[in-house]
């Protein structure tokens, strides 16, 4: 049984994002195969994120695609951007719309090994 009805589409990277982050695999980030645990990029992101999102914000919703295993001491960089959130996830009360959506990029390499989007809301 599927965790969602309907699949997620891919994520693209906006143009103009910068380094907010680096990670270099260790040996924590990895499952019995040897490759990156895939809920460890979604640490990595969450990671890069700045402290003031989180005291002031909550997850609505994101997304991660996975586009290429990592292993071990490889050297990951973590791109991001904030964007105008879609129309189908935006929040609004009574100040307006609020969220706030960040783009992100994990590359080694200058490839792309994951792609990820956050949206948060404010608390009410």
């Amino acid at each position: 049984k599927n965790a969602i009805e309907e699949p997620c589409d891919r994520l693209k990277s906006p143009a103009q994002m910068e380094v907010v982050g680096k990670h270099i695999v260790k040996y924590s980030d990895l499952d019995a195969l040897g490759h990156t645990n895939n809920a460890k990029y979604a640490e990595w992101t969450t990671d890069c994120i700045a402290p003031e999102i989180f005291r002031n914000y909550r997850v609505k919703e994101f997304q991660i695609n996975f586009n290429a295993e990592t292993k071990l001491g490889e050297h990951i960089e973590i791109w991001s951007k904030e964007i105008e959130t879609p129309e189908n996830i935006r929040s609004t009360n009574a100040l307006g719309d609020d969220s706030r959506t960040f783009c992100f990029e994990g590359k080694r390499d200058g490839k792309s090994v994951y792609e990820a989007i956050f949206t948060f809301i404010p608390y009410l």
